[in-house]
């Protein structure tokens, strides 16, 4: 497999959302992170030594949202991880430009991580494949 460089984390939900993912971040301990999340919770990213770029945005500034969906386009990302299943979310992942793609949905209570999948779009991204994840990495 090859050696991932550059991870996408879209998380833009509230500071529990945040620190479940901080096992994830720490996943790709070796591999520079870019973190899209609201402006309540982007500081909470500077705590990790791999997370690089933080783009921060408010809920409901569209304009704003326009303009990050053209930064996070200028990059290209080996993984992307959208770990929200709000539609701005899995919406940005989805323009994003990456190799592998997860969009995350929520069934009976449980976040669920779909390769390839974008369930609020019904579009099939291009090139999935399963992310193995260790649950058993300590924050």
């Amino acid at each position: 497999m090859d050696q991932i460089k550059r991870v996408l984390l879209i998380q833009t939900a509230l500071l529990g959302d945040a620190v479940y993912s901080a096992r994830l971040i720490q996943a790709f301990q070796h591999s520079l992170v870019t973190v899209v999340a609201r402006t309540q919770v982007a500081h909470f990213y500077s705590l990790f030594k791999n997370v690089t770029e933080i783009f921060s945005f408010e809920k409901n500034d569209f304009f704003n949202f326009l303009r990050l969906t053209r930064m996070i386009r200028d990059t290209f990302y080996d993984v992307i991880i959208s770990f929200t299943s709000s539609t701005r979310g899995n919406l940005l992942a989805f323009l994003a430009r990456g190799k592998k793609k997860f969009f995350t949905t929520v069934v009976k209570g449980n976040r669920i991580l779909l390769p390839g999948f974008c369930p609020i779009l019904a579009l099939k991204a291009p090139r999935f494949f399963c992310l193995k994840f260790n649950p058993k990495i300590k924050v």
